[in-house]
């Protein structure tokens, strides 16, 4: 809603984009069917729009397999990153880690307006408790293997291989969505694929204790 007078300054075209955690939260939550016409009078930037199945579409207009299947993947996706962060508040409550959702480097060009000008670091960077640092980047996957390699992911390789080299544990978690399964794969477990058989099996989304192989306090 726009600001009138009531403290705040207000945003250039009443611009106050939804911010991208209680998205998350709130699509992971709902069961959002995948023959629906979705409408969103405001729809600003596009923060809620365009992560809905399939925006707004006639009705008589069904949906392909491959919008069905894009729109499951990325509800799982996120669905799979809210565990994520609900695992990460806990290890923080419990004193255990201090788990930190990187972004891709940007720059402001206005009031809440902002370009992606460079790549960022891999998707968690969590410094542990015992001094160590653990460093992932997380995925959700098909299959039993998936491609990992090429300049799209070559700054992540970077800072794993890095990390790895000074001793820190680094990789990929990965969540194989047709076993229902979360697994650890240390950077040193694959080179340019990555395959379900090679990773450590993580009890729901809790890596802690594989990637350390130390038990965590309850």
């Amino acid at each position: 809603m726009s600001s009138t007078n009531r403290g705040a300054k207000r945003a250039a075209n009443d611009l106050y984009p939804t911010p991208a955690a209680p998205i998350s939260a709130l699509l992971s939550a709902l069961d959002i069917p995948l023959d629906i016409t979705f409408l969103e009078p405001c729809r600003g930037n596009g923060a809620i729009y365009d992560l809905m199945p399939f925006g707004n579409r006639p009705a008589a207009t069904p949906p392909s397999t491959t919008e069905r299947r894009n729109a499951a993947n990325r509800q799982e996706g996120a669905a799979f990153e809210n565990r994520l962060n609900l695992y990460h508040q806990s290890l923080d409550a419990q004193g255990l880690a201090k788990p930190y959702k990187t972004n891709p480097d940007i720059k402001m060009t206005g009031a809440n307006r902002a370009v992606v000008i460079g790549k960022g670091p891999v998707d968690y960077i969590v410094p542990l408790a015992t001094g160590a640092l653990v460093c992932f980047d997380a995925k959700s996957r098909t299959g039993t293997a998936f491609s990992y390699s090429g300049k799209d992911v070559a700054h992540q390789l970077a800072w794993l291989r890095t990390m790895a080299h000074w001793g820190h544990p680094a990789g990929l978690l990965v969540y194989w969505k047709d076993y229902d399964q979360v697994r650890w794969h240390p950077i040193a477990s694959f080179d340019k694929r990555v395959r379900l058989a090679d990773g450590a099996l993580v009890a729901g989304v809790a890596w802690l204790p594989v990637v350390t192989g130390r038990k965590e306090r309850i």
